[in-house]
């Protein structure tokens, strides 16, 4: 993941039915999230937006993708049981 792409946490998203979202917007700036989310509210007044922060590591990133890429990712893995006498 890009430095720049990690500087932006703070999302503004937009709930839809069924539990699903889109990520509408990203900032740096909490106060920049907000000044686009009233923006956004007085265009679009029937929809819901929502401001959250993104705690994402880039870790969890490659996790994830790995997952959907092989279904599994390597931390879940199974694994050979240890014995602490050897």
């Amino acid at each position: 993941m890009p430095y720049r792409d990690s500087l932006n946490r703070w999302l503004v998203v937009r709930l839809l039915p069924k539990m699903q979202r889109i990520t509408v917007a990203a900032f740096c700036k909490r106060a920049d999230a907000e000044g686009y989310l009233q923006a956004v509210r007085r265009l679009l007044p029937q929809a819901q937006f929502v401001i959250v922060f993104n705690a994402e590591t880039q870790r969890h990133r490659q996790d994830a993708d790995r997952v959907t890429e092989k279904g599994r990712s390597p931390s879940m893995q199974p694994t050979k049981p240890t014995s602490l006498h050897q």
